[in-house]
C-alpha cells in the first residue's frame, strides 16, 4: 500500500505510529498523522491549515497515561477507519507519488466541519 508514497510521505507514516505508540493507541488516528506532519513539515502545515496546531490535535487525544505500559513500534497497530479513508489514493490507478502535501489534504478533506 505505501510503495507510492515518497520517503518524506513515509517518514510521516513511521513519525505517525510513534506518536500512537506514545500515547498506548489500539489504532492509528489521523491526530496521530497530524502530529507527525506538524513535526516533519511544520511550515506546511501552517500554510495550508492554519487552524491545526499541536494543542488543537492534543486536545482531541486521550491523555497519555504515565502509568501504562507502552505498546511496541513492532507491534502491528491497525488504522482506523478515518486512517485508512485518509492514506488511500483518491485514484488508485494513478502512478503519481504520494507526497507529504497529499496527505496533508485527505487530512483536511476529514476534519470535522468547524462550529
Amino acid at each position: 500500500m505505501f510503495d507510492r508514497y515518497t520517503a518524506d510521505a513515509r517518514q510521516v507514516l513511521l513519525l505517525a505510529r510513534y506518536e500512537a505508540s506514545r500515547r498506548n493507541a489500539a489504532a492509528l488516528e489521523p491526530e496521530h498523522l497530524w502530529l507527525a506532519l506538524l513535526r516533519q513539515n511544520p511550515r506546511l502545515v501552517k500554510r495550508l491549515a492554519r487552524h491545526i496546531t499541536p494543542e488543537v490535535i492534543e486536545a482531541r487525544l486521550p491523555a497519555v497515561d504515565p502509568e501504562a505500559e507502552r505498546v511496541s513500534m513492532t507491534a502491528d497497530l491497525p488504522l482506523s477507519a478515518a486512517t485508512h479513508r485518509t492514506l488511500t489514493p483518491e485514484n488508485p490507478n494513478s502512478q503519481s507519488p504520494i507526497k507529504l502535501d497529499d496527505i496533508l489534504y485527505a487530512l483536511l478533506r476529514e476534519e470535522p466541519a468547524a462550529p
